[in-house]
């Protein structure tokens, strides 16, 4: 089997028959299926579903009355590429699919494997993606190479690590800046000290704006969250964005034109 890019061949109906009937009188992998917490899936030697337990409907969110009998695992969950000419896990985009990776080296190397697998799907509102913790187990019955797959879908705490980071890069910059603005303050003129103030308290809002959306955003405020309107200045903002790139090598030696009748201040929702 190539390692890079799975046949696209599935197995006959008479053979997938066969193995499906064998799965089914199998009293261990019974036990398994019923008794596993999480969605498990027995696969045979093309990666073909033989057997799910009780709960996949409901955890991965497919259709209950679909049959994922004969199935590959991106086509159960929708994903984009499971319907390329090729099918799942032999389009050119599956080489890089975690998924399809940890199955296939199972089946190789017959050894457990444990990969997290970003798999982009279908959704009435667009492409959307969904994370797994896949863990694959080889399984031999009657001679017959299997594998156990474990699905544990971690979107939600992806998605809760991601929204973390990006606070923690906001908040420590925030942070930051009022800190270099308080001691710009102690150490100022007294004709400064205005506007310096009046930056560190419109930088202090900002902050207890961002703690509140992320507040918000983990459900630890059950109140709907409302944006507060803040003042932002037109001219400050044409400013730091010509301080920015004025030393640019594509900009030095070059006039800019700075735009003129501009409004102070504008109110921003």
């Amino acid at each position: 089997m190539n390692p890079f890019l799975a046949t696209p061949e599935k197995a006959s109906n008479h053979e997938l028959k066969q193995q499906t009937d064998m799965v089914k009188n199998d009293t261990g992998l019974n036990s398994l299926l019923t008794s596993s917490c999480n969605p498990l899936l027995v696969l045979n030697d093309k990666r073909q579903i033989l057997s799910v337990s009780q709960d996949v409907s409901g955890k991965l969110g497919i259709n209950e009355d679909q049959n994922p009998t004969g199935k590959r695992i991106g086509e159960i969950v929708g994903c984009v590429h499971s319907r390329s000419m090729l099918g799942c896990g032999a389009a050119l985009w599956c080489r890089n699919c975690s998924a399809n990776m940890a199955i296939i080296s199972c089946l190789t190397d017959d050894v457990p494997v444990v990969e997290n697998a970003t798999i982009c799907v279908n959704h009435p509102k667009g492409a959307t993606s969904r994370c797994f913790q896949i863990k694959c187990t080889p399984y031999r019955l009657a001679e017959q190479r299997l594998v156990l797959l474990n699905a544990f879908e971690t979107t939600r705490w992806r998605n809760l690590e991601t929204l973390e980071r990006y606070f923690l890069n906001d908040f420590s910059r925030a942070v930051t800046a009022i800190d270099c603005q308080s001691k710009m303050a102690r150490h100022s003129r007294y004709e400064d000290l205005q506007d310096i103030l009046i930056d560190i308290e419109q930088r202090t809002l900002l902050l207890s704006g961002d703690i509140r959306l992320q507040r918000f955003l983990l459900g630890q405020n059950q109140e709907k969250y409302t944006q507060k309107p803040s003042e932002i200045s037109l001219e400050k903002i044409i400013n730091h964005a010509i301080n920015s790139v004025s030393e640019s090598p594509y900009i030095v030696g070059k006039a800019i034109e700075r735009p003129s009748n501009i409004a102070e201040t504008v109110s921003s929702q």
